[in-house]
């Protein structure tokens, strides 16, 4: 072809397929936020709170205006003035949360906690008298070591950010390496 060459045509190849891949790296992200919006689409967070003061949460679709679960032979009811707007999921990045409505119980009881109005923890023990007993360095102790428990069960942020470098580094090589073998061939 006059006014074309081989190497500026093959050159042009190397930027479709960096083009091909940040469409298939964008469209993967779009994809998971679509996939994660319709998977919480009319769904409901439930926390329960069990006699040992641990959490149990439940993700589900409520169906009327009260529910039951696999734990309890009991019913629940869904009180609307008593949910309270969370984002979910809570390990992902901001802008892939969603907010849902979120509600909680004491194990065994069918009201929901009020929010606004919890003045005593299931066990009996108010918040104030808690923080009567305790002292700050101990309480700052405490959340430390949650903090650390809770980070060990997770990939940590820069390994990813290292997986995904070191990608996109073996992509850019592999781009390059075509390029080259291209413009050998056509005789540069």
């Amino acid at each position: 072809m006059p006014g074309i060459s081989v190497g500026s045509m093959f050159g042009s190849t190397s930027f479709i397929t960096m083009m091909a891949f940040l469409v298939i790296l964008l469209g993967t992200v779009v994809a998971w936020f679509l996939i994660t919006g319709k998977r919480l689409q009319g769904r409901m967070l439930v926390f329960f709170v069990e006699k040992n003061r641990t959490f149990d949460m439940k993700l589900f679709k409520p169906k009327a205006r009260h529910f039951t679960t696999d734990k309890d032979p009991g019913t629940y009811l869904i009180d609307t003035k008593k949910v309270m707007l969370v984002n979910y999921p809570f390990s992902g990045p901001k802008f892939m949360q969603r907010t849902i409505p979120c509600l909680i119980y004491a194990r065994g009881n069918p009201e929901a906690l009020d929010p606004q109005d919890i003045t005593s923890l299931p066990g009996g023990s108010s918040a104030e008298e808690i923080a009567r007993y305790t002292d700050e360095s101990v309480i700052a102790g405490i959340v430390k070591a949650t903090q650390d428990e809770y980070r060990k069960d997770r990939v940590p942020v820069w390994l990813v950010g290292a997986v995904l470098g070191a990608l996109m580094l073996v992509m850019l090589i592999l781009i390059w390496s075509m390029n080259a073998k291209i413009d050998s061939i056509a005789g540069r």
